[in-house]
């Protein structure tokens, strides 16, 4: 079959491959075509191609482009197999979206990669959100005004949907922001019930999670203070049914339940009958604790497997994901399998799920800044699809500065799956046991620099890619040195100080893959195996940070590599010196969209998708 990088050439060939000539010996020659095919050749001719050849085969003529939008086997395979952000509109598996569905994500991932991919990342448009934003209406702007804090102090934590409509922010003071990013970018609903207390909110936690159930609907938990029987306030969580209003921009919020806790949590997260709560333990470190389940239907605790004190929780359809510490300070990735929503629990388990199937990984981690893995925050990236087969990458970085160390590992669902049924049909035989332990090898370890750097690094959902700035100081007409401006007159750049770039730094916004980052293999041969923090001192410091000058580096530096490897993203002229003003990034992949937001408020919401 023809080269799998280049569709058009594929499926040509595909095409002159299914006519036959009369050989030496026939008397009549068979001619058929794509059209005369049986469904179901067609369909194994569609496993066996990539997903940029079917977007073209769905095109070569109206027979194919019916069967496109009309038969999800015609994608299901491709689409599973590609290990690509597929844009549908909610977590959930694949094989249960429309055959239109597929067609249009499907299209819609082939557009998006193949700019991603390119040298130099186009900017097909952009939007700029100053601060302050504006209410919606008066209501909002009542609650907004009652409630007016500093940017960095309302945009402290913060999450944007898939679609890059909407954006969700929780302040130090435990107040949660809507934004509507379409238009003006106007706040769509301001929920102040659960405020902390002014003079408190350094000793209370900002914890919440949002499961985004389609485009327009979710739930989210977030930590508050309620009310006890004796009147005194006990810390818990409260779970809010939200509604998002695309045709006015605003949104509706209610509270629906609330659930009180030990301790005030460090982590929450929803799957789809549950909520995690990770609650402090005595652990030398501040986010360190114990995981509980609570059954949001009823607000009641379950009893789960024994599991490491978590660091990071993350929780799906159909199981969650922890990070954990041991008692020799080792760090497990845990995967917990959750129960099958096709088979009822048994009534004796139904307060308890200690049967739970839990697949344990242990990482690789040396050196001496694992000495103290309680000392590290982590990141845990990954996409829901319900494939049997699905990538986590854990991104663990030590608190301060030195490298991030990233960890691939594939997850086996289908065993957490027969596991859990195996057990709640009483197929399981004596002494059966539903754990199970792995290593993580050293081959799926990369390293990424930090330190000496100076850039923000910030990871995908999936964890495949991340985006991260630089300031290049020195002369500003230095080629190396200019930013990739685009020249798109989608909105109008006023003129003055605020658009003109610094003489002595310059914003670039870089992305990155980390199959491009340096292999811990690499670095343990370049460093003699233990030492991976990278050297903070003024040495390092004075190397030459510029991707134009990375062979200044040592051999094999992770510095060297990744800056090698790094694709300059094309930006608005208005964004070009912006440096010392970014405050976070977030990279929506699903539409290709980039949000930078800066210590004043300013958003700015950059597609390398369609728009």
């Amino acid at each position: 079959m023809a080269d799998r990088g280049d569709g058009g050439l594929q499926v040509a060939n595909l095409n002159r491959s299914i006519t036959s000539a009369p050989g030496p010996g026939h008397k009549i020659a068979m001619k058929c075509n794509l059209d005369t095919l049986p469904e179901a050749l067609i369909f194994e001719i569609c496993n066996h191609l990539d997903l940029v050849s079917l977007v073209t085969l769905s095109q070569v003529n109206q027979s194919l482009r019916t069967l496109s939008v009309s038969r999800s086997s015609f994608w299901i395979h491709t689409l599973s197999a590609s290990g690509l952000v597929i844009p549908v509109s909610e977590p959930r598996p694949i094989n249960s979206f429309t055959p239109k569905e597929l067609a249009v994500a499907a299209h819609r991932m082939v557009y998006i990669e193949s700019n991603l991919r390119a040298p130099i990342p186009r900017l097909r448009g952009w939007q700029k959100i100053a601060w302050p934003y504006t209410p919606g209406n008066e209501e909002i702007k009542d609650a907004n005004d009652r409630n007016y804090e500093t940017p960095t102090d309302a945009l402290y934590m913060h999450l944007v949907h898939d679609d890059a409509e909407w954006a969700f922010f929780v302040s130090v003071h435990n107040v949660l922001r809507i934004v509507h990013l379409v238009g003006e970018g106007k706040i769509s609903n301001v929920w102040d019930m659960d405020k902390c207390p002014e003079g408190e909110h350094s000793e209370a936690r900002v914890t919440w999670a949002v499961d985004l159930r389609n485009c327009h609907e979710g739930i989210m938990v977030m930590n508050c203070r309620l009310k006890g029987e004796n009147g005194f306030e006990t810390p818990g969580f409260r779970l809010l049914d939200i509604v998002l209003h695309p045709e006015t921009g605003l949104a509706t919020i209610k509270a629906i339940g609330s659930c009180p806790t030990k301790g005030s949590a460090t982590h929450l997260n929803i799957s789809r009958e549950y909520i995690l709560v990770v609650i402090p333990s005595k652990h030398s470190h501040a986010d360190i604790g114990e995981i509980s389940l609570v059954r949001w239907s009823d607000m009641k605790p379950v009893k789960i497997p024994q599991l490491y004190p978590s660091i990071r929780l993350v929780a799906y359809e159909e199981y969650f994901i922890s990070v954990g510490v041991s008692p020799n300070h080792q760090v497990w990735v845990q995967i917990v399998g959750l129960p099958p929503a096709d088979m009822p629990l048994p009534e004796d388990s139904s307060e308890s799920l200690e049967w739970l199937p839990v697949h344990s990984y242990l990482l690789p981690t040396v050196g001496p800044i694992w000495r103290s893995p309680e000392r590290i925050s982590c990141r845990v990236c990954h996409l829901y699809s319900g494939e049997p087969r699905g990538d986590i990458h854990v991104w663990l970085r030590p608190l301060h500065r030195g490298t991030r160390s990233i960890y691939t590992m594939e997850m086996d669902l289908d065993a957490l799956r027969v596991s859990a049924k195996r057990y709640l049909s009483g197929a399981t035989v004596q002494g059966e046991s539903t754990k199970k332990f792995f290593v993580v090898e050293k081959e799926s370890f990369r390293v990424l620099e930090e330190a000496g750097l100076r850039h923000l690094v910030m990871p995908a959902a999936s964890g495949k890619r991340m985006i991260w700035w630089r300031e290049v100081k020195g002369d500003p007409d230095a080629e190396e040195a200019k930013p990739y401006i685009s020249n798109m007159g989608l909105l109008p750049v006023k003129p003055g100080a605020d658009n003109e770039c610094s003489p002595v730094e310059t914003f670039q916004l870089y992305l990155s893959v980390i199959e491009d980052l340096a292999p811990i293999s690499q670095i343990e041969k370049q460093r003699g195996g233990e030492r991976l923090m990278v050297d903070p001192t003024n040495e390092y410091e004075r190397l030459m940070i510029d991707p134009a000058k990375a062979n200044e580096y040592s051999e094999g530096s992770a510095a060297a590599i990744q800056l090698k490897a790094a694709k300059r993203l094309e930006i608005p002229r208005g964004l070009a010196c912006r440096a010392e003003q970014v405050y976070m990034f977030l990279i929506v992949e699903w539409s290709g969209t980039f949000l930078v937001q800066l210590r004043s408020g300013d958003m700015w919401i950059l597609k390398y998708g369609k728009h």
